[in-house]
């Protein structure tokens, strides 16, 4: 290979960078995503945190029901039902294609199905700029699709 037809490669991100991802440190204007923290009950306890945290608020979805806590960069954390605990169907997810919901409303279906209160999906609604994206993404984060594979039942 001769020097003119030699490829380049792509310059490094500069260490700064690197490591505030590491850290989970915003870079170039988006914070860098975390997974959720989950809270899964045992036998004979409420609730043991995966990842050291604080304690959980007080939330409806009882000692069984695994939940995770968002925290937005202003105001207090809250806690929603894990969306791995939402019983979604196959039918559900054909219905909200089959009336052709934008993601917003599709997110509020979802809300919905998972049983968050309305004062809380109120302040899920508030969340502004990066906190709402994030909220979204980290909550589905942890989606698994049904599993079965068969056609919805017909009405």
């Amino acid at each position: 290979m001769t020097a003119s037809t030699k490829r380049k490669t792509a310059p490094r991100k500069p260490a700064a960078k690197r490591a505030a991802k590491q850290n989970g440190q915003a870079t170039n204007g988006h914070a860098v995503l975390s997974p959720p923290v989950e809270f899964v009950p045992r036998e004979g306890e409420e609730s043991v945190a995966l990842v050291t945290t604080p304690e959980l608020p007080p939330h409806p979805y009882g000692p069984d029901r695994k939940v995770q806590l968002f925290t937005p960069s202003e105001g207090d954390p809250f806690v929603i039902p894990h969306i791995s605990t939402v019983k979604v169907t196959e039918e559900f997810l054909w219905d909200n294609h089959r009336r052709k919901l934008d993601m917003m409303q599709q997110s509020w279906a979802w809300m919905n199905l998972a049983k968050i209160p309305e004062n809380d999906q109120r302040r899920i609604v508030r969340l502004e700029g990066e906190d709402k994206r994030r909220f979204w993404k980290e909550w589905f984060q942890g989606f698994v699709p049904p599993q079965g594979g068969e056609p919805p039942p017909e009405s």
